[in-house]
């Protein structure tokens, strides 16, 4: 597991952002971080020395300080809040990645193949009959590397989107559609969405709409409460265990020896993308 992902952006926004470039903010969080003892809550965790309870104590400090100068400026003028970096996103995936590393090393004791941990790294999504593949990148999740046509691909076991802020319907849709993806070549792989207490889908929207989403994890809070305009809202230590508990309920070792494989869908193009849209400024595929 990488446990540096995270600070290592810090770091590095606050030398080569050029619109940010030596805000003291970078140095504030450097030093939250390291004064909080972030990184050795993560790798206690892990090591089974502390509950995930005990851990998502640990990191508030830090969570709460990342939050609220997220929150506290607009995006134009906010070096954590803005679309140049990846520093929020990746605290939010920074977070979650011993949480996903902790059920590896659970399966683990279950699986014949070796577990790997990925974060913010593309896994196999879809295989097509001619050997090719499709990747999808990943914010944090769990795969079993394999060999298809001389080729390594990463079978997905659980993997997950991770989307701050406003959860409505589109961004919904968008995470289905992901997930989906993934099932049409590894069907028995797990789909987690995580997102903050902002889910606004309507309430008469069926769930059979979602259902390729295996898990939605509203992290903070409770959904729609507490959404005034710069307001920490706290991590949901039970959230972080449901995953956990989910997780490890569901992969048995019966489940855990179907997970490399996978359905080959066929290949009804041919040739390269470009080649049609370069020449002709169409692609046709009916």
């Amino acid at each position: 597991m990488n446990y540096l992902y995270h600070i290592e952006l810090l770091k590095k926004s606050s030398k080569e952002n050029d619109r940010f470039k030596g805000d003291a903010i970078y140095d504030v969080l450097v030093n939250k971080y390291q004064e909080s003892g972030v990184e050795s809550a993560m790798k206690d965790l892990v090591g089974g020395m502390i509950s995930i309870s005990e851990y998502v104590e640990r990191i508030a400090e830090y969570d709460r300080e990342i939050v609220e100068y997220y929150l506290a400026k607009p995006q134009k003028s906010n070096p954590v809040n803005t679309g140049q970096n990846k520093l929020y996103p990746s605290w939010r995936e920074q977070k979650w990645a011993p949480i996903f590393e902790k059920i590896r090393l659970k399966l683990q004791t279950r699986s014949e193949y070796e577990l790997k941990l990925v974060q913010n790294a593309p896994v196999t999504q879809i295989v097509y009959d001619n050997g090719e593949s499709k990747c999808k990148d990943v914010d944090c999740g769990i795969v079993i590397e394999c060999v298809l046509d001389n080729k390594k691909i990463l079978s997905p076991v659980l993997v997950s989107e991770d989307k701050g802020g406003h959860a409505c319907i589109v961004c919904f849709d968008g995470v289905a559609g992901v997930a989906g993806n993934f099932k049409k070549s590894f069907p028995l792989c797990k789909v987690v969405f995580i997102t903050d207490n902002n889910v606004s889908v309507k309430k008469d929207i069926s769930s059979s709409i979602f259902q390729d989403i295996n898990m939605v994890i509203c992290e903070r809070g409770d959904n729609l409460v507490g959404l005034k305009p710069k307001q920490y809202i706290p991590l949901k230590p039970e959230r972080f265990q449901a995953l956990y508990d989910e997780s490890c309920r569901y992969f048995t070792r019966e489940m855990l020896s179907q997970l490399t494989d996978h359905v080959v869908l066929p290949v009804r193009a041919s040739g390269k993308f470009r080649e049609q849209i370069d020449r002709t400024g169409l692609f046709v595929n009916f």
